[in-house]
């Protein structure tokens, strides 16, 4: 019981170091490989792989569920198996925009979306570094959007061993952002990037 409960540890671990690779990646994005987040935000394109597409992606599918609604088969990208856990990671893309999904035994535990500009219409006011930082640790989604005055952009969520960790993106037009990650629906994470 205890070997199976240690592997479920390790692979809530590989999905944090998974997750962790994609935040560094949106958070160097330039002004080409932009998101942003407002509740008026338009979706560009309906076809193939799409902002809403991605945000309607529910954990616990399986990557030809995930093949069927995005349209195009995603592309493995790594595989492992540790004791009974079967861990699997694809890629599906857009233009510039990637999506990254993980499954663990056939089934989906995490996804992420970066580079997405070209999905979205960037909208609203622009966000600062004031507002970034007056966001505290143990704030609620909604705590954060009444700071910032608009919601974010979901960039990647997480759920394994009943531990779930949800990160949201707020951006200016420029490339200036921040990140927020949610674990258990408080903030326990925060970066940014350009901002002033």
């Amino acid at each position: 019981m205890a070997k199976k409960g240690c592997l479920g540890c390790l692979g809530f671990i590989i999905a944090l170091l998974v997750l962790g690779g994609i935040i560094g990646a949106i958070s160097g994005s330039n002004d080409n490989d932009s998101s942003t987040s407002t509740s008026s935000n338009k979706t560009i394109k309906t076809e193939g792989l799409t902002y809403q597409k991605f945000v309607d992606l529910q954990m616990g599918i399986t990557v030809e569920d995930v093949n069927k609604i995005i349209g195009t088969e995603g592309e493995l990208e790594s595989s492992n198996k540790f004791g009974d856990i079967e861990t699997k990671s694809y890629r599906w893309h857009e233009g510039m925009a990637n999506m990254n999904c993980m499954f663990q035994n056939g089934q989906m535990v995490s996804k992420a979306m970066a580079d997405f500009s070209s999905l979205v219409n960037i909208d609203g006011k622009d966000i600062t570094l004031e507002q970034f930082n007056n966001i505290q640790m143990g704030s609620s989604y909604e705590e954060v959007c009444k700071v910032v005055g608009r919601e974010g952009l979901l960039s990647s969520q997480v759920n394994i061993v009943g531990q779930e960790s949800i990160m949201y993106t707020w951006m200016n037009k420029n490339g200036g952002n921040f990140n927020i990650t949610f674990s258990n629906g408080v903030v326990s994470m925060k970066s940014q990037f350009g901002l002033k």
